[in-house]
């Protein structure tokens, strides 16, 4: 039987604590316990960070051609494919450390310009994402409007 996550999602590692691209559910009571504007269950991914790291919100990619689980901050790029993207950073993790990732859910996701209801695409700005009219594959909408250059989304990457 495999092993029960029990620690925090925020909680990052120097070493593979659990096998990379391993799933986890975190139950909506709880999503809505860590912020009350986000709702329902939310699917994590357990990831390695690149060697620069990346920050909370970030809009993820695959950062290598043999491992599909290493992650980095998206390009600046409208145009990623939907098969290169990640997820999306709840936390930040730094250069090749360890963690989990939201990979399928409510989220708060780095945008530009978007309002709610918008679908969103990568952006040409690195991390971020934007209306999906003006970019690349769609991986969710916006839940809110763009403030402080955060929107609240769902997204499915999974």
């Amino acid at each position: 039987m495999g092993t029960v996550k029990t620690d925090s999602f925020s909680t990052t590692y120097s070493n593979e604590q659990y096998a990379l691209g391993s799933l986890r559910t975190q139950p909506a009571d709880e999503v809505t316990a860590a912020d009350a504007s986000l709702k329902g269950d939310r699917v994590w991914m357990f990831v390695k960070a690149s060697s620069a790291g990346f920050s909370a919100n970030d809009l993820l990619e695959r950062d290598s051609t043999s491992d599909p689980f290493q992650a980095k901050t998206s390009s600046a790029s409208a145009a990623l494919k939907r098969i290169l993207l990640v997820g999306v950073a709840d936390h930040a993790i730094a250069a090749n450390q360890y963690g989990w990732v939201i990979v399928q859910g409510a989220c708060v996701v780095k945008t530009a310009s978007v309002s709610a209801g918008n679908t969103l695409c990568s952006k040409a700005t690195a991390g971020t994402a934007e209306a999906a009219s003006t970019g690349g594959a769609v991986f969710g909408y916006a839940t809110s409007a763009t403030s402080g250059g955060l929107s609240d989304a769902y997204i499915d990457l999974q």
